[in-house]
Order: C-alpha cells, then structure tokens, then sequence
C-alpha cells in the first residue's frame, strides 16, 4: 500500500503512467468546479482497449448542481438538454448525485448523472419525458424488476456533444438478495434482452463466485435512448483482482490489457476492484469494465470520514 495519504492529486499522479490526465480535455476545468467533492472521494473506472478514464464524484444541493450544468456547457452539450436537465433536478432537492465525466485526449467528453434515491417508473417516466426521449418503456423495465425482485429503480442520465440524451435505469439489488434468489430472474431478463447464449452461460458459471465479496448492492442496469436497448449491465461489487483475472481470461481480453488493469490497481495499492462491471449484448464480445473508488479525508475530517462511512451501502439493513 502507497505509505502517503491518499488524496486525488496523489492518484491523479499515479495514474498519469496509464492516463495523463494533465493533458486531456476539461480535466483542469473539472478538477476546478469540483475541487471540494475531490476532496473528499472520488472513483476511477476504465474498459480494456480505452484510453478514456472515467472519474466519478458525489454531491449535492443547488451549488454541486449548479457546477454540473457548467460543466455541461463547458462540453458544449446543446443548451436545450442543458436546460432539461435544470428541470430533472428540481424533482431531486438535496438528493445525493454522483456526477461521472469521461476524459479523452481527443474525444469530446460526457457526463453521466445519477441520483442516488429510489424512484417510481411514473417519475422516471416524467424525467424521460422531460428530456425529449420518446414514450418510456414502463411495462418492459416493469417486467424486468418482477424478474429482478425489484419495483423501485434508480435513474442516470447520459449528456453529451452533438448527441441526444440517454436515460440509464438501475435496479439495485441487495447483497443477500442476490447471492439467493436473484440468478434465475436475472438469466431470464437476460434473455429478454437477447443476449447470447455463452453470455447467459458465463454469467450461470461466476454470478455467484463473482457476488460472494459483495457487503452493499449489486447493481443491474439498462440503457433507454429511442427504444430499450438490447443490453444489459451488471455491476458486481468488492471483486479481488485475481477473481476478475479468471473472467477475463475467459473473455479473451488481451494479455496486456488485463496487465494494464493489474498495474492501474497497484499503483493505486489495492488488490480489489470497487466494482468490476460487465456490458452484454446480443451479437457482441462481452465488455468488462474497473472500478476503483478512493475516500479521501484531511487530517482532523475524521469525523466526516465516519459519518460518510455510515451511510453507505455497508450499513444498509
């Protein structure tokens, strides 16, 4: 483990090997207008074969909100997504939101928003409608949650450059739940989504091996543009390194990317991923995803430290 005190400039230069994040596009804008929540945590995640990091932060009320919007102008998002956005967050007043911005050298960058209450598929469906998607597929994610043991769901929302905006529905699933009961249903939703069958396959064989770190939620999620997409997502929590190695190997991931992901955990001194996530879809390779989340506290925040750790997913009952 690194002998210094974790802070985001400290992982920001570790990382600078794989990801340099000084020369890549609005980093310094970002690292700017969030300084406060960068204080405090953030979560690294990249997919093999991608030189784009994704950092996610937490925040909340009118000023983290206001700096989102900001950011979004600053990615010259259309001003009208903008402002639909403006509209979503009136329905979530001091709702904790993560903020997750991607950072290319030569891409342009998106932000995704995800509000960290439970929602019934009558609000998401508003907050669709409000962004310009067309009619929410209500009874298709409903069918999905009776599958999943799930009537709630969270939302995210995808903004980026000269694109339309996405609504991403989440269905978390407690740990327990999901180590018991969850695999026949997920299987099947799986396969209303078409996946292939070595998908629903590999997933039969390591769901459970793949879960069995888990202390706060799995999380599944789907992806609505114009239509549900044919996909689906599953976030599994607290995965050592050498549990993803096997899965990888599995998927065939290049050699050296798994290296890369080995690396990227050591320089950030760790041997467990936050969340290792994978993307399947029909007719396409499975794509894994790593996370990494970093608390960070000064000296004298340790109280903060303790109330942050609280109300976290390992205490949820």
């Amino acid at each position: 483990m690194p002998s210094r005190i974790p802070c985001f400039a400290a992982d920001t230069e570790s990382l600078s090997p794989f990801f340099p994040l000084a020369q890549m596009r609005h980093f310094g804008f970002f690292s700017q207008a969030f300084a406060k929540e960068l204080s405090q945590s953030a979560e690294f995640s990249f997919a093999p074969g991608d030189d784009t990091l994704e950092i996610t932060i937490e925040g909340r009320g009118p000023s983290f909100h206001d700096a989102i919007t900001k950011l979004a102008g600053e990615l010259e998002v259309d001003q009208s997504h903008i402002s639909a956005l403006r509209k979503v967050d009136r329905f979530f007043p001091g709702t904790g939101t993560l903020l997750k911005t991607d950072f290319h050298r030569e891409k342009e960058g998106e932000i995704s928003i995800y509000y960290q209450t439970q929602l019934s598929l009558k609000l998401a469906s508003s907050c669709a409608h409000l962004l310009g998607l067309p009619a929410f597929p209500s009874g298709e994610i409903a069918a999905l949650g009776k599958l999943l043991g799930r009537k709630g769901v969270y939302m995210g929302i995808d903004l980026m450059h000269g694109g339309a905006p996405a609504c991403a529905i989440f269905f978390p699933i407690p740990a327990g739940s999901a180590r018991e009961i969850l695999l026949p249903g997920l299987l099947t939703a799986m396969e209303i989504l078409s996946c292939d069958g070595w998908q629903k396959s590999l997933i039969g064989r390591r769901h459970n091996e793949l879960i069995s770190s888990a202390s706060g939620d799995l999380f599944i999620s789907v992806l609505f543009r114009d239509m549900l997409v044919k996909a689906i997502k599953i976030d599994y929590e607290n995965v050592p390194v050498p549990r993803a190695y096997q899965v990888l190997k599995e998927l065939e991931i290049e050699r050296n990317e798994i290296i890369r992901m080995v690396n990227i955990a050591g320089a950030l001194g760790t041997r467990t991923l936050s969340y290792f996530g994978i993307k399947l879809a029909a007719g396409r390779p499975a794509l894994p995803k790593f996370y990494f989340k970093r608390p960070y506290w000064a000296a004298g925040d340790e109280v903060e430290l303790f109330a942050r750790y609280l109300e976290s997913s390992y205490f949820r009952i």
